[in-house]
């Protein structure tokens, strides 16, 4: 699947489980976990394409992430090998639990950053190609980040699933191609697919299945958060509530 795809699949899968797993954590989510987890999920539903030096994740941030990207793709044997894995999966979620529960806020800092950046890039939100693009959308997804710590007062506990739905959307995605994917590695490299969308590009995903999912993060937002969180952002706005 196309990152764009992969993006809005992270975001509705967040709006479809985010209540179960703020059950899960024993509270509710305020309207910016709600919100802020939409956007990292779907920053990290591009997440396992990080094995690929052209993917949408290695281009938002230029050389930095491509660097990044020409690493991971050797270190995982190419595209859609160890970072399409239910292993990876785990391991971006067990990572970020760690570094929520006992790193320093700057790092988680970071990582929201970094995630939202990514959500930004992936949902086509902010601008688009060159220096100019990275210097603008990387400023966004910081502000964005000030504003939450600022006036919302998110705790992080939610961060982790965020990152681990996100990645297990990706792997959803492009099981959906016939090239599958192999997500029980290194157990075995058998990959899963079932084969719905001949292949990546393809007019089904873009035209069809796409603007569909798009359409059910907003349906799903409101049935999940309704009149309830709409109140409560307009109470958080700093200069009316």
């Amino acid at each position: 699947m196309m990152g764009h795809s992969h993006a809005v699949s992270g975001a509705l899968l967040w709006v479809a489980i985010a209540p179960t797993s703020a059950a899960v954590l024993g509270r509710e989510f305020t309207v910016a976990e709600a919100a802020a987890g939409s956007l990292v999920c779907a920053g990290s539903a591009l997440l396992p394409d990080i094995d690929h030096p052209s993917a949408s994740v290695a281009r938002t941030f230029g050389p930095l992430t491509q660097g990044i990207a020409k690493v991971v793709s050797l270190l995982a044997g190419g595209h859609r090998q160890g970072t399409h894995t239910l292993l990876f999966c785990i391991g971006a979620g067990a990572a970020t639990w760690a570094a929520t529960t006992w790193a320093s806020m700057t790092v988680v800092n970071v990582i929201m950053w970094f995630l939202i950046g990514l959500g930004m890039k992936g949902l086509r939100i902010g601008a688009k190609g060159g220096l100019m693009a990275m210097i603008v959308n990387g400023s966004v997804a910081a502000g964005i980040v000030y504003a939450i710590n600022t006036w919302m007062q998110p705790n992080y506990t939610w961060l982790w699933a965020a990152v681990f739905i996100g990645c297990v959307a990706h792997l959803i995605g492009d099981s959906l191609t016939p090239e599958g994917v192999p997500w029980l590695s290194p157990i075995t490299r058998r990959r899963f697919a079932l084969p719905v969308i001949p292949h990546t590009d393809h007019f089904l995903e873009t035209r069809i299945l796409t603007p569909l999912m798009a359409i059910g993060v907003f349906a799903l937002a409101w049935i999940n958060y309704g009149e309830n969180y709409a109140s409560q952002l307009w109470e958080k706005v700093p200069f009316i509530g």
